[in-house]
């Protein structure tokens, strides 16, 4: 299944801010959203030059906030449009004025991008003067271009202000006054649609797995789905998708005390847009009849030598491999998910965390594992 881009936001620290808007507007069109963010106080000081700096050639970048929406992964976004003003300090710059270029920018990063996408920058031939005290675009929003198509979820939008070739710069070398001569405000307007979803692809492989008369199918996890099972018994045709596992959305289902016979299985994968086209048929599970059960293997015996454990039991007639499952320390016993190769009664481990340790067989046949022993001797490694 194709799956949209999972970005991560990435928190940074929030100048204080007096007011703060943040809401969802109601659909734009049948399919269109649009996220509002508003900054429209005073975030003192995005603008701050101590006495030191020198502001006539010296291009100075402030950084805000971090802004993010909180939108569905797959929300596209259709166009994004920001409106900012410059306000003066009047304490900082009592009889000062001030001309030259300014400007916002908004640059957008995740670690699922290649790179920032940096989609405003506004500096040049704009004209700054005092005694005016607030200038910018807030009421006429401009569209900002490189974010059309990129999903929205968990993407930070880094907002900062330059500005340069400052002239005419009046202010006292009091460096509480001049730090903070300017303030701006803004806001982020992102239309955004939720993407249509494809239909899955279906589960790569199906696999089936007999323990007794327990039947276990597990499948690929193709993520973001629900499942369902069509099963073929014998030489009957095959079921509907009638068989879903619990939760629906897990890639494994069990079907407990079946009836002798053979079965093979298949599974699709379903989101909002249908149902994927069937997966590949499982392996054969053939259940026999209680008069070809295997006898369960003898209590195994557990040996130290060195830093492995050899684990030995009596052979079945008729087994063609075996299951072990362990228990180690206090835990839960395992499942029987540790095969031999063949038919030889016989397992080890090596380099094993220290505790204790007791195992339990099964002998298997064409896929099919039977009753478990009884529970070896306790080892010590």
């Amino acid at each position: 299944m194709l799956k949209y881009n999972r970005l991560a936001v990435i928190a940074t620290n929030f100048i204080p801010i007096i007011a703060l808007m943040f809401f969802f507007t109601g659909p734009v069109s049948a399919e269109t959203q649009t996220c509002k963010i508003s900054r429209t106080s005073d975030s003192r000081p995005p603008i701050r030059w101590n006495y030191q700096d020198n502001p006539k050639y010296d291009k100075k970048t402030s950084t805000y906030n971090s802004e993010v929406c909180n939108v569905p992964e797959g929300s596209i976004i259709k166009s994004l449009k920001i409106g900012y003003g410059f306000e003066r300090k009047t304490e900082a710059l009592p009889n000062g004025m001030l001309q030259g270029w300014y400007g916002l920018e908004v640059k957008g990063s995740s670690p699922d991008l290649p790179s920032s996408i940096v989609g405003f920058s506004r500096e040049s031939g704009v004209f700054v003067g005092f005694p005016n005290d607030l200038i910018g675009i807030e009421e006429n929003p401009h569209v900002v271009t490189g974010f059309e198509g990129i999903d929205l979820h968990n993407l930070r939008l880094d907002i900062s202000s330059n500005l340069r070739r400052m002239s005419n710069f009046n202010c006292s070398f009091d460096v509480i006054g001049c730090l903070g001569f300017l303030h701006a405000t803004y806001t982020l307007y992102i239309d955004y649609e939720l993407a249509t979803p494809l239909i899955p692809l279906p589960p790569a492989w199906v696999v089936a797995v007999a323990s007794g008369r327990n039947i276990t199918v597990r499948w690929e996890d193709v993520g973001g789905v629900t499942y369902k099972i069509a099963v073929k018994y014998n030489n009957e045709d095959w079921t509907d998708y009638s068989y879903s596992p619990s939760p629906e959305t897990s890639s494994v289902m069990t079907w407990d005390n079946q009836i002798s016979g053979d079965r093979i299985y298949r599974v699709v994968a379903c989101n909002s847009a249908g149902c994927s086209e069937p997966s590949m048929i499982s392996n054969q599970i053939t259940i026999e009849a209680e008069v070809f059960k295997l006898a369960a293997p003898s209590a195994p015996v557990a040996t130290v030598s060195g830093s492995r454990i050899y684990v030995d039991w009596g052979a079945v007639s008729g087994a063609d491999r075996y299951a072990v499952s362990i228990k180690f320390n206090n835990q839960d016993w395992s499942e029987f998910t540790y095969f031999t190769s063949d038919s030889t009664p016989r397992m080890s481990w090596d380099k094993l965390s220290s505790g204790s340790y007791q195992y339990r067989v099964k002998a298997c046949k064409d896929g099919i594992c039977y009753d478990s022993s009884q529970s070896s001797n306790i080892a010590l490694n």
